[in-house]
């Protein structure tokens, strides 16, 4: 092999690997999609294991707010308590279900006649209102919500 041939084999490999890399990196960086959480959902032990989810005490949609909707995640919600009946009311946010990668969770129950959760006043806010949920009945995100609760009041 003349060194000509060999410093363009080289050159090939180097490039397909540094394609590679890079293509595993800008992969790598894409926050997953939603989804529905399901506690112990890789445990073989568990009895709830490759079972249908319950829904009777609600369900837990996963997400990233950089790169879900609102009603990305309602939707998620609508039809994990569509299996049973169910319609799914939007309750809070949680934060400790949800893996790092996608940090936030909307809580929702599946009942027709859920209590809705006591407002808080704050001069930010009119009378009536809830933070936490926006005009379409999904989930605000939660920077949504801390720029509501923390606005400067109308002068």
């Amino acid at each position: 092999m003349k060194s000509n041939e060999l410093l363009w084999l080289l050159g090939a490999v180097v490039f397909w690997v540094a394609a590679g890399v890079a293509l595993l990196a800008l992969t790598s960086c894409t926050p997953p999609p939603p989804y529905v959480y399901k506690k112990a959902e890789f445990d073989r032990d568990n009895p709830t294991f490759n079972k249908p989810l319950d829904v009777r005490d609600g369900v837990v949609v996963c997400y990233n707010e950089d790169s879900t909707t609102p009603a990305e995640i309602r939707g998620l919600a609508q039809q994990a308590c569509a299996t049973e009946g169910g319609k799914a009311v939007f309750v809070t946010h949680v934060y400790d279900k949800c893996p790092a990668m996608l940090i936030a969770g909307a809580h929702f129950s599946c009942g027709l006649s859920v209590e809705p959760e006591p407002i808080v006043q704050s001069p930010a806010r009119p009378q009536g209102t809830n933070p936490r949920i926006d005009a379409q009945g999904a989930p605000a995100t939660p920077s949504a919500i801390y720029e509501m609760h923390y606005q400067a009041p109308a002068r």
